[in-house]
């Protein structure tokens, strides 16, 4: 896809090579998490289109599911559970009555390059990348 055919705020397929450029000594904040997704194929809203980049990339937010999750206590909760003045948290797993466990949906923010981006309606050969929307394993 080109840059200028990008519109913000528009659902696109993103397709992460299987390889990426070695660039590691040069990775920004948010560009491991592509090390990660590097086979894969999955539905992100574009949120931010940077033309000044070379290649242009984009700013994105993926909608994940997950079953781990965080829960700050209050200063109240704390001292009723007997501790000591501090902050605290509780970080787990929340399950049903039958003991599955609930998956929650997470925003996962996301640099990508344009020329990753397929519009949704676009047929895609199935084969090539892992639809990780459909069987996540990331």
């Amino acid at each position: 896809m080109r840059a200028r055919d990008v519109r913000i705020g528009e659902l696109y397929v993103v397709e992460v090579p299987h390889r990426l450029p070695a660039r590691a000594a040069r990775l920004r904040a948010g560009e491991w998490e592509l090390w990660r997704l590097r086979g894969c194929r999955f539905r992100a809203v574009v949120t931010a289109l940077d033309t000044t980049a070379r290649p242009a990339t984009v700013e994105a937010l993926r909608v994940t599911r997950h079953s781990v999750t965080r829960v700050d206590l209050t200063a109240e909760q704390a001292a009723c559970l007997g501790l000591p003045d501090g902050r605290y948290h509780l970080l787990g797993m929340i399950f049903d009555n039958d003991g599955h466990p609930i998956e929650l949906p997470d925003l996962e923010p996301l640099r990508a390059s344009v020329r990753w981006l397929y519009p949704l309606a676009e047929h895609r050969p199935p084969g090539t990348h892992r639809d990780i929307d459909f069987h996540p394993a990331l």
